[in-house]
């Protein structure tokens, strides 16, 4: 009995041991994803360390997309700096207040936004909350988008199996992709 034990922790850390390698992008893809994004499941150390990573994904995604955020939110910039000047002249002081605001504000709030259903879609949450979370939402989109299973994946290479065969072995790839394409797709143009 002992030995069963020994043999089925012994196989449990080997397979624990490659989560070492993805355990960030697994703890930034939980709290990024509105149903979990409170893990309770973890201990407060590794969600400090999750709120950690969204915070570096946060300020990375911010530097990188910045000029794609101005553009697309030109028109409330606008509206935010006329409002900003506008008060300062009324009611004077200085700007190095408002440039000091918490860098993190986004992440803050959305970290206190309540949780939504299990059952309900993160993608579409992010949709209709992406005014209020701007870079997050880039992330998530990122992030979220990925499909948890390998399966579509295998599917197509089972569908090239079957496209190059043996007798078929000589098919250039220029020929066999545009055949890949039309077997995979060939079921949704049929679907209602």
């Amino acid at each position: 009995m002992v030995t069963i034990k020994h043999l089925i922790l012994e196989d449990f850390l080997d397979r624990i041991k490659n989560y070492e390698a993805v355990k960030d992008l697994l703890l930034l893809t939980s709290i990024i994803d509105p149903r979990f994004k409170n893990m309770y499941y973890l201990e407060e150390k590794e969600k400090l360390e999750a709120e950690k990573l969204l915070r570096e994904a946060f300020l990375e995604y911010k530097t990188k997309n910045e000029n794609a955020l101005r553009e697309e939110f030109k028109l409330e910039t606008k509206k935010v700096k006329i409002n900003e000047e506008a008060m300062m002249k009324v009611f004077g002081g200085n700007r190095t207040l408002a440039q000091s605001k918490d860098i993190y504000r986004e992440v803050s709030n959305y970290l206190t936004v309540d949780e939504i259903n299990i059952v309900e879609d993160p993608l579409q949450w992010w949709k209709e909350n992406a005014w209020n979370f701007k870079v997050l939402s880039i992330i998530a989109k990122d992030l979220l988008a990925v499909p948890a299973t390998s399966a579509p994946s295998e599917r197509i290479f089972s569908k090239a199996g079957a496209i190059v065969t043996t007798k078929r072995s000589s098919l250039a790839s220029k020929t066999i992709d545009p055949l890949l394409f039309i077997a995979e797709n060939n079921k949704r143009i049929k679907e209602p």
